[in-house]
Formats: structure tokens, C-alpha cells, sequence
């Protein structure tokens, strides 16, 4: 039956067969590895994507500090260094549309992926996430100082290097805290859906909790008091700024006020009916001598004609009509004295305004107008005080929005209108006297800036006292480099710890793999030993593995024995089978032959008896007849 079987499977026919099904039997087990792979790259691809979205919702909340930390990085970075490169590049680039508000926002959709793909890189190949965060930080913070105007961003060079250590810092805390977030739940979720290929060696595990457990909570500290102090910073900016712009309101109230009271003073005293026109002309350049802020003084009659005027004009020259300005025509007409608009000075070329106060006559009627002109290019002189604030932008305009005056960093020209500019904008639509916008600088590049407003009464002027929000909120250089310190003072304590660690516990161990798996591979009686000194816990191990392997030993000399029976046992076996087949084929022939004789002998009997029957049947018939 058994050969018939071999016969029949050795068949052309049958193995053909066989062929096909093994053949169909593949191509099933094919197209269902195909399908779990499908499933499973779009199931990795919608975590990507709902977790990209995650991080663009939290990214698009701004914090107060010079580098925001962009906290939905803590939900993207897991997935590259969990599912690989590529889907952390899409979870990146989805996270980082949420800073597309800010300034470096074209900078930002391109580091975060690549800091995305570069971790996913560095996480397939087994080395830390920390590592690809490093190098695309360090980069950025570099980068960031040759070639600001990159990010869209302006700074000067006292500011740039805290900047780029800020941005720095801030980059390397959201990857360490992700790195932990993998450290903590990366077990479950491989135990779980077996996402993860290779499990993470102890040398490199122990390594990458050294690290962690050593710059996290630098980074971190860093991270809050970087926070807290730029908080605080900004409002005692705020607070410093609002008082400066006070200040200098105060004082350009006060500059304006002395000299309103000189107009009243001299046109109360020239409205004496008593004075000629040289002793007219002596009070006017007595006045000019005490109050050398006016550049001109002059007294002008009803119909507006310049009667006399200090300093002296040219003889040759004369002296323009003023019935049609509308300073005087307000003097006339209110009876007090009367601020004009800003104008630029024919001849002195600076900013000026006239200030007009009536000239009242003996019946009580206005006589003519008594005036002066102010030099506002004085306000120099008032704003020197408030120049060691850093950055700081000082602007007054008049009711009009034109620049009566202006810093060098502004740019703005004198009498300069500007009501599209971004800070008169701003300041229409802010409610307080305190107020954000964004100023585009000389470098085409936006500055978020802090503004502080206070208003002249009496000439309805605008004083704006304006400062990079950047330049309140960063630390001093010292502090960045104090914590770039700490945290390569930490990596090299890591580092010595780690190696450390891997010469007490981590060595021992991979030594004691090592015996085990040559044990398992090619057996010995010989006992393990390690050529380092292991913990307690390790040499227990070793001790039971020893015992482990002594009793292994004993029992595979107790089954050598019991096999070398059996194998006594099958051969004292077959030998009965072969004397016992020797037998039946014996007792078979004998059977054989015992059977053919018996044949003979009835072949004999038979022939006989027939013999026997005829001759008796001959002679009875003849006796019969």
C-alpha cells in the first residue's frame, strides 16, 4: 500500500498539482501581506494627519516669549520617530501651517518638516531624536545670525546672538520633551499594534535616558524662566515706556506752555498805549533775549501789517503781510492766544509753529496780534534724556498726522504725512494708550513693536514712544551662554554616566547574552564567567544560569543514556523481527512444500480410483450383459 502511494505521488500529473496548489497557496498569503500593508500604511497615515492637525491647532496659539516653543511639535515629532520619516514629514508640514501668522512664517514651513523627516531618519537607524533636533537647531540658530533677513525677521547685532541662542533652546526643548513623550509610550504602542520593526537595545536605551534625564530639565527650566521672564519684561517695558512717553508729553507740554505764556506776557505788555514803536521794538528783543526758543517775535496791527519784528529784518527786505494766516485770523476772532499749524520755516528750514495772541486796544477792541515762532528742532534738546532705552523709536506728529518731529531710526521726513503708515493705523484702531503692530523696517522685514502714546493738549499733538517687542523680552547674553553651558556641562555628565552605566550593568549583561546564546547554540559543561565585576543582581543571574546549565548538562546525559537504550532496544528489536521473519518464511516453504506433496498424492488417489472404477465396471458388464 505504502509503495503504491510512492508510486501514485511520483506521478507527472500529481505533482503538477502539488505545483499548482503551492502556487495559489503563495499567491493567497501574497495578496493578504499586501493588504495588511495597505491598511497599515493608511492607518499610519491618518495618525500623521490627525496628529498634524493636532499640532496646527496648538501651534497657532501664540506664547509670549522671544522663540515660541511651537508646542504642537510635541504631538508631530512622535510620529516620525515612531512610524518613520515620512509620515513625520507630513504630520510636520500639517503642524506647521499654524505659524503661517508669523513674520519667519516661510521659514517655519520648512524647518519643521525638515526636523520632522531628519528625527523619523535618525529614529529609524536607532540613534536619539535629540540628535536630528541638535543639528537642525544649531543650523537654524546659525543661519539665523549670518542671514536674519532669511526669517523675515530684523535684527541688530546685539540682539541677534541671544536670538539664535533663544531659538535654540527653544527648538531642543520641544524635541527632548517628544523624545520622553516616545521614551514613556513607545512600549505600549509596539506591544500593542507591533508598529515598530526592532526593539530598542539597553545600551542605546540607557544612553538616550541619560541624556534626557540630564538636559530635560535644563531645557526645561530654561524653556519657563525664558517665559516668565519675558512676561515680566514686556510689562516693565510697557510700564518704562508709558512713563517715558508721559514724561516727554510733560515736558513738551511744559516747553509749549512757557512759551505761551511769554506770547500772553509780551502781548499784554505791548498793548500798553503808551509805548512808541522803538519801545515796542526793545520789549520785542528783550523777549527774544530771555525765550531764544522763538525764532522770530513780532507785533503786527488790525489789518495784519508787521509793525515791528525780532531780530531786525534787512531794511531792503520787506516784511510780508499776515491778516490772511489763520493763525491770526483765530487770534482775532477768539480773543486769546492761538497755536498754528505746523509749518517748515522759510529760511531757518525747520519745523515751527506760530503762536498769536491779540493785541487789545484801549477801548477794549483788538488792536493787532503780538506772535512769535517757535523752533520745534529744539525738542532735541528735550529727548536726549530718554535715548538709553534700547531700540527706542520717539515720533510726535501734530493733528494732521505730519512729523513734527522724529528719531534717526524712524526714517521719516520732517512734515512727512503718515496716515497709511502701519503705527497711525494702528494707533486709530488701538483703545488704549498702549498698543501692538507691525512695523515693516528698513530690510523689508516685519518687527513687532510695542507703542506707548501720550497727547499735547494744547497744540493736539501725539507723542509715540515706540520699541521692539523682541528687544524687552530677551535675556541678557550672559544667561544664554550660562545655559548652553549647563546643558553641554550636563551632555558630558550624561555621557560619563552612560558609560558608566554600561561598564556595571549594561556589559555584564551583553556578556552574559553572549554565553547564553552559545550555550543554546553548541552546549558545554563549562560554567559562565564575566571578565567584569557585575552588581549583585547580575551575578545572581549568572549563578542561576550556571545551575540552569548544570541541570541542563544532567539532563542531556540522562537522555543520552535513554536514547543509547532505545537504540540497544530498537536493535535487539529488529533482530527478533529478522529471526522472526526468517521463521515464517521458513515454516512458508515448508507449508509450500507440505501442500504440493498433498496435491500429488490426491492428484494420486484420484487417478486410482479411476483406474480402479473402469477395470471393475469391464467385467461386470460382461457378467451382466
Amino acid at each position: 500500500m505504502c509503495d503504491f502511494h510512492k508510486r501514485t505521488w511520483r506521478r507527472p500529473g500529481w505533482a503538477l498539482v502539488e505545483r499548482k496548489v503551492h502556487t495559489g497557496a503563495g499567491r493567497l498569503l501574497s495578496r493578504r501581506h499586501t493588504i495588511f500593508m495597505k491598511s497599515l500604511v493608511l492607518r499610519r497615515l491618518g495618525i500623521a494627519v490627525v496628529c498634524g492637525v493636532a499640532g496646527l491647532i496648538i501651534n497657532s496659539v501664540a506664547l509670549t516669549a522671544v522663540a515660541p516653543l511651537m508646542l504642537g511639535r510635541l504631538v508631530t515629532l512622535p510620529v516620525a520617530i515612531l512610524f518613520g520619516p515620512w509620515y513625520g514629514l507630513v504630520a510636520a508640514a500639517l503642524g506647521s501651517i499654524g505659524r503661517w501668522q508669523l513674520a519667519s512664517s516661510v521659514a517655519v514651513l520648512v524647518i519643521l518638516p525638515v526636523e520632522g523627516l531628519l528625527a523619523g531618519v535618525f529614529a529609524r537607524r536607532g540613534r536619539s531624536a535629540l540628535l536630528a533636533g541638535a543639528i537642525v537647531w544649531s543650523v537654524v540658530g546659525l543661519s539665523l545670525v549670518t542671514v536674519p533677513r532669511l526669517y523675515g525677521l530684523g535684527f541688530t547685532r546685539d540682539t541677534v546672538w541671544p536670538v539664535a541662542a533663544q531659538v535654540t533652546l527653544s527648538g531642543l526643548t520641544a524635541v527632548a520633551i517628544a523624545d520622553l513623550i516616545v521614551a514613556l509610550l513607545g512600549q505600549w504602542i509596539h506591544v500593542a499594534t507591533e508598529w515598530r520593526s526592532e526593539r530598542p537595545r539597553l545600551r542605546s536605551s540607557a544612553f538616550r535616558a541619560f541624556v534626557l534625564v540630564a538636559t530635560l530639565p535644563i531645557l526645561l527650566l530654561a524653556a519657563i524662566n525664558s517665559h516668565l521672564a519675558a512676561v515680566r519684561q514686556e510689562s516693565n517695558g510697557t510700564a518704562r515706556l508709558q512713563e517715558a512717553a508721559t514724561a516727554l508729553q510733560e515736558h513738551v507740554d511744559a516747553y509749549l506752555s512757557d512759551h505761551m505764556h511769554a506770547v500772553r506776557a509780551l502781548s499784554a505788555a505791548l498793548s500798553d498805549p503808551a509805548l512808541d514803536g522803538s519801545s515796542r521794538q526793545r520789549l520785542l528783543d528783550e523777549y527774544h533775549g530771555i525765550y531764544p526758543g522763538f525764532i522770530t517775535l513780532f507785533a503786527a496791527d488790525r489789518p495784519g501789517t508787521v509793525q515791528q519784528i525780532s531780530p531786525r529784518q534787512d531794511p531792503e527786505s520787506p516784511l510780508l503781510p499776515i491778516g490772511d494766516r489763520q493763525y491770526f485770523l483765530d487770534a482775532v476772532r477768539l480773543r486769546q492766544p492761538v497755536i498754528s499749524d505746523v509749518s517748515e520755516g522759510r529760511r531757518s528750514l525747520v519745523p515751527i509753529i506760530t503762536i498769536a495772541s491779540p493785541l487789545t486796544g484801549a477801548d477794549g477792541s483788538v488792536a493787532g496780534v503780538a506772535g512769535g515762532s517757535l523752533d520745534l528742532s529744539k525738542f532735541n534738546r528735550l529727548i536726549d534724556g530718554f535715548r538709553t532705552l534700547h531700540d527706542l523709536r520717539i515720533t510726535i506728529v501734530d493733528k494732521h498726522d505730519r512729523v513734527i518731529y522724529s528719531s534717526d531710526e524712524t526714517g521719516y521726513a520732517r512734515l512727512q504725512r503718515l496716515s497709511d503708515e502701519e503705527l497711525i493705523v494702528a494707533s486709530h484702531r488701538a483703545a488704549g494708550n498702549v498698543f501692538h503692530y507691525r512695523a515693516r523696517s528698513r530690510d523689508t522685514v516685519w518687527i513687532r513693536r510695542l507703542v506707548a502714546r501720550a497727547a499735547i493738549e494744547p497744540a493736539d499733538w501725539t507723542v509715540f514712544f515706540e520699541q521692539p517687542v523682541l528687544t524687552m523680552r530677551l535675556q541678557p547674553a550672559g544667561y544664554y551662554a550660562a545655559t548652553l553651558s549647563l546643558i553641554l556641562l550636563a551632555l558630558g555628565c550624561a555621557i560619563l554616566g552612560a558609560r558608566g552605566f554600561a561598564a556595571v550593568v549594561t556589559r555584564p549583561l551583553e556578556e552574559l547574552v553572549t554565553i547564553v546564546r552559545n550555550v543554546s547554540a553548541h552546549g558545554g559543561t563549562e560554567l559562565a564567567r564575566l571578565r567584569s565585576a557585575p552588581p549583585a543582581e547580575i551575578a545572581t543571574l549568572v549563578e542561576d544560569v550556571n545551575g540552569m546549565q548544570t541541570r541542563l548538562s544532567e539532563s542531556y546525559r540522562q537522555l543520552e543514556q535513554a536514547l543509547v537504550q532505545r537504540e540497544c532496544l530498537n536493535t535487539e528489536l529488529r533482530a527478533v523481527t529478522e529471526d522472526l521473519d526468517r521463521k515464517v518464511r521458513e515454516r512458508t516453504a515448508e507449508l509450500a512444500d507440505a501442500t504440493r506433496v498433498a496435491e500429488q498424492a490426491n492428484r494420486a488417489k484420484s487417478e486410482f480410483l479411476a483406474n480402479m472404477s473402469h477395470e471393475i465396471r469391464t467385467p461386470l458388464n460382461g457378467i451382466i450383459g
